[in-house]
């Protein structure tokens, strides 16, 4: 059975991916940044406002559970956490249309975007690590989704996994041919 402290391992684990993941894309120019392989894609750059946009959604919850209730030492997730993770895994083949607020396509995307993303993303690390001995089977309300509840570990674990899906998608964006040097 997991606990609070080994679900926040979990993520820290899969947030340093991230962070190694976001970090190859530091050299990008804004050219680089902004170049879409079809006009219905997304650039690199797009895929990380994108999650920036997303990610701070969360940053109240977590913020606010750090101050929250002790752990009783276990953690379960919830049924509506675990079909989450799976729609949202890098590997899941379903796509979604996302809300107009969080969708990032035609932006100007500025040449400091990967460090905007790496600055938020450390913050999420240090207010998850805060997290490991309090309770993460608190129930939220998902912030795209009103009608959709899990409890706060599954969030930790729903960002680490939609940080991969949206960085392997630019990681497709840089390996076209025709991708500028």
């Amino acid at each position: 059975m997991k606990t609070s402290s080994s679900l926040v391992e979990e993520f820290l684990k899969e947030a340093e991916k991230v962070s190694d993941k976001a970090k190859k894309f530091t050299n990008l120019n804004k050219e680089q940044l902004n170049w879409k392989p079809e006009t219905n894609k997304w650039s690199v750059g797009e895929s990380f406002e994108h999650l920036i946009r997303i990610n701070k959604l969360y940053l109240p919850y977590f913020e606010k559970s750090s101050k929250g209730k002790k752990s009783d030492g276990f953690f379960k997730h919830t049924l509506m956490g675990k079909i989450m993770m799976w729609v949202i895994s890098p590997y899941s083949k379903l796509k979604f249309k996302t809300l107009k607020s969080l969708n990032p396509a035609r932006s100007n995307i500025k040449e400091n975007i990967i460090n905007d993303f790496l600055k938020q993303h450390e913050y999420i690390v240090e207010l998850a690590g805060d997290l490991k001995n309090f309770d993460l089977k608190e129930i939220v309300t998902s912030p795209i989704n009103s009608f959709v509840k899990y409890n706060l570990g599954d969030c930790l674990l729903i960002i680490a996994l939609h940080d991969q899906r949206h960085i392997l998608q630019a990681e497709r964006v840089t390996a076209e041919k025709s991708f500028p040097n």
